[in-house]
């Protein structure tokens, strides 16, 4: 089953994006950014989304992207921070903005871009950041800008490259399901084939396997994590 791979660098909307990709149809799962070899050698892994962060690439303690991008053998998205730090592993030069950009902000896409197919060349995209990618390595193309920020979209299209500094996966970006789509659909080429119930069923089955004729023991904590493996556990073996 095609799936994408969605690398956290600790952002707090990692889990809407894996929403938004299981929307469209197409399974996705959420790896830390640490594990990055472990997404890009799965098979049925059929692009890689670089979620944002609250770091700065300037802290020698902030995330940084444990592979280079340009050897990767799967299409790229990344988002926010994650542009960031590919920008910066790659040589980019990265900068503290005059003047940071939060919230609903005007963007003015200036290129055609695989990723931008059927985006209208002026949308409004939410943006949350204090840093931002002031010059690119040579490969990249900027796609779109801001008032206050010259690449708030960019990339590297032969290598499937593409980098966001606004979040497509909230609602308050106008485009965001059609950027994610265009990425997870055409770019990447995942075919929809994952819906919730058959997730339930094969859960289910794998749990029956495991347990056979055994007693589970449960710790519940109450959160939903562990309500959810609950209510699997009853659905699978009862009582």
């Amino acid at each position: 089953m095609d799936k994408i791979v969605i690398l956290d660098f600790g952002g707090q909307t990692c889990a809407l994006l894996a929403r938004r990709v299981r929307e469209m149809g197409v399974y996705s799962t959420i790896l830390p950014y640490f594990k990055a070899k472990e997404g890009l050698e799965d098979p049925d892994a059929k692009g890689i989304i670089l979620s944002g962060g609250p770091n700065s690439v300037f802290d020698p303690a902030s995330p940084k992207l444990p592979f280079d991008p340009e050897e990767a053998n799967k299409p790229i998205l990344a988002i926010c921070y994650g542009a960031q730090a590919m920008a910066y592993s790659l040589g980019g030069e990265i900068v503290a903005a005059d003047k940071h950009e939060y919230g609903p902000t005007p963007v003015e896409r200036i290129a055609e871009d695989p990723l931008f197919q059927g985006v209208s060349p002026a949308f409004s995209a939410f943006m949350s950041h204090h840093d931002q990618v002031r010059r690119l390595q040579e490969g990249f193309q900027v796609k779109a800008r801001t008032e206050n920020c010259p690449n708030a979209a960019f990339s590297y299209e032969t290598k499937n490259i593409y980098c966001l500094q606004f979040h497509p996966e909230v609602t308050q970006t106008e485009p965001g399901r059609l950027l994610l789509q265009n990425f997870v659909l055409s770019i990447c080429g995942a075919k929809p084939s994952w819906n919730g119930k058959d997730f339930i069923e094969r859960k289910v089955k794998e749990i029956q396997e495991k347990v056979g004729e055994n007693d589970i023991l449960l710790a519940l904590s109450g959160g939903l994590d562990s309500a959810v493996v609950c209510a699997l556990c009853a659905k699978a073996v009862g009582k």
